[in-house]
């Protein structure tokens, strides 16, 4: 599943492109994914603002229309521009800039989500702070987490907490810090918290500028793969060696999810 750096990779390319550009025609391909499409003929003729990311959701602004288009790429959604692209089977929903270019919103899995903001503020309501604002600090995470015994890792995976601290984040954040993820969340100092912040933070910014981690479906907007994938100490990396201490690295499931760590190097 695309997590932060991915869809932040998408929102910059996606500024880039389309910033400027009018829909013209709207070409509704499947009426429900996820959720059901509303309709989206209100945004004939509007023009691209911006485009912003809201954890893992992309919000499409447009001048002088108060609404905006919501995408999330769920597990497999792709968003991908060109000029008279030729359609592909699981093309759900394709813009027509008036400019001649196009935007298609591609989901084989059909668990991504295109819809407005006004029929989608649930979507938003319980979403922690971003991982790179000023309101996640060590204050802000040892207040959430004193009374937490749960497991670190799972922990900062919870969007209520923070969000966009996906399975390999929060597994390469851990190691960076040397923190075991088995280690209760309630049982860490301060100061530990501080070197974690820095190294989610770390971590989900080299992945950005590696333009995402591409493990299956992932795919940025101009088609092209990530390559931070190349760049993991331990996630996906069970019976190698650790780059620091060259134990082998060990797997353990956390709350249904694979975790990653050296057995030495995360005491």
């Amino acid at each position: 599943m695309p997590e932060l750096p991915e869809v932040e990779t998408v929102r910059t390319e996606l500024q880039r492109h389309i910033t400027g550009k009018t829909i013209g025609e709207i070409d509704l391909r499947r009426t429900s994914i996820r959720i059901p499409i509303p309709d989206l003929s209100g945004l004939h003729g509007k023009e691209i603002s911006r485009i912003e990311r809201r954890a893992k959701y992309l919000l499409i602004h447009f001048s002088k229309f108060k609404d905006s288009l919501v995408i999330h790429l769920g597990m497999s959604g792709k968003i991908l521009l060109g000029i008279g692209m030729e359609r592909k089977k699981h093309d759900h929903v394709v813009f027509h800039f008036t400019d001649g270019s196009e935007m298609s919103f591609n989901d084989a899995r059909r668990f991504g989500i295109v819809t407005l903001k006004s029929q989608a503020k649930s979507l938003f309501e319980h979403l922690g702070p971003e991982p790179f604002s000023d309101e996640f600090d060590a204050t802000y995470l040892f207040n959430k987490l004193k009374t937490r015994k749960s497991p670190i890792k799972p922990a900062i995976m919870d969007q209520t907490l923070v969000v966009g601290v996906g399975n390999i984040y929060a597994s390469e954040a851990l190691f960076r810090t040397k923190l075991s993820p088995k280690t209760p969340a309630n049982k860490i100092p301060s100061a530990k918290l501080t070197e974690l912040i820095k190294n989610i933070r770390t971590v989900l910014q080299d992945s950005i500028t590696a333009g995402g981690s591409t493990l299956r479906d992932y795919r940025r907007a101009n088609g092209r793969i990530g390559k931070f994938q190349h760049s993991f100490d331990v996630y996906g990396k069970v019976g190698k060696l650790c780059p620091v201490c060259k134990s082998k690295i060990q797997q353990i499931t956390q709350a249904g999810r694979s975790t990653f760590f050296c057995p030495k190097c995360q005491k």
